[in-house]
């Protein structure tokens, strides 16, 4: 299973559409348009791409990034920073890097990301829509993404939310369009930012994946439609109406637990 090697300036300054862009759309085309004109770039994501590449290609990390523990305010802190920018290294604190190596020792320690081809670009036209997707290593025929956290022990009730079955299912179409087969076992390694660095696998509820991949082609259907049309709706559509704001379990608890609703119902015609 090969793919284009590229740098993440190559793939991210691509056209296609990824995993990212996906879920976004799926939030609504609006979303999805806004966010092509902000810089989405936050301190979490900055931490994630040095983990990244902290573990899975270290020697591409030395070149890109530089302890730094000089005081900027001084005239030799702004100096030394302004030497590291100027040969395009990140200058990082010594703590980060302290963080990152525990990070990698226990991820290692466990024998979660085996050797194999790191950071694989994969692209295609799918229904007329460019489609890509990079999974972070490919070993033994089995496809790995690597997930900074907070808690292990919080991974099951965020591995949906935050989308990761949008992101397996993009994998497999992208790469079944290329290589004419599903790509296999998908394996999302996630390890815990903070001591103990922590870590655990999930792979997607194989009775979920089949859904998504639905999901997912009929969200590149509705991109391509947008598209052409150059509308891009909103979470309610194009034409938002009024709608009854539906009560959560506890207001409803709450008023019937404290009032008559006889009389109520009553006057709703219930």
């Amino acid at each position: 299973m090969k793919g284009l090697q590229e740098t993440n300036s190559e793939y991210h300054d691509n056209c296609a559409i990824s995993a990212t862009g996906i879920k976004l759309f799926l939030k609504s085309p609006a979303h999805f348009k806004a966010a092509q004109t902000q810089n989405l770039d936050t301190p979490a994501l900055r931490f994630g791409r040095m983990a990244h590449e902290f573990i899975l290609e270290p020697t591409t990390f030395a070149h890109n990034y530089q302890a730094f523990d000089l005081d900027r305010r001084t005239k030799a802190g702004k100096e030394a920073w302004n030497e590291c920018i100027s040969q395009g290294i990140e200058p990082i604190k010594a703590e980060e890097l302290d963080q990152l190596q525990a990070m990698a020792d226990s991820v290692h320690h466990h024998g979660l990301l085996p050797a194999g081809e790191v950071e694989q670009t994969f692209r295609v036209e799918i229904n007329g829509v460019l489609v890509q997707c990079r999974p972070d290593l490919i070993a033994d025929d089995v496809l790995y993404d690597l997930k900074t956290c907070q808690d292990i022990g919080q991974v099951d009730q965020s591995f949906y939310t935050y989308g990761y079955h949008i992101q397996d299912a993009v994998y497999r179409i992208v790469i079944e369009a290329i290589h004419g087969k599903d790509p296999g076992p998908i394996q999302f390694v996630f390890v815990e930012k903070s001591a103990p660095y922590d870590v655990a696998v999930r792979e997607v509820d194989p009775l979920i994946v089949a859904g998504t991949k639905r999901l997912v082609l009929q969200a590149l259907e509705d991109y391509k439609h947008c598209c052409e049309s150059m509308v891009w709706p909103g979470v309610e559509g194009e034409h938002p109406v009024c709608k009854t704001a539906i009560a959560p379990p506890w207001i409803v608890r709450k008023v019937t637990d404290e009032f008559d609703m006889t009389e109520i119902y009553e006057q709703i015609g219930e």
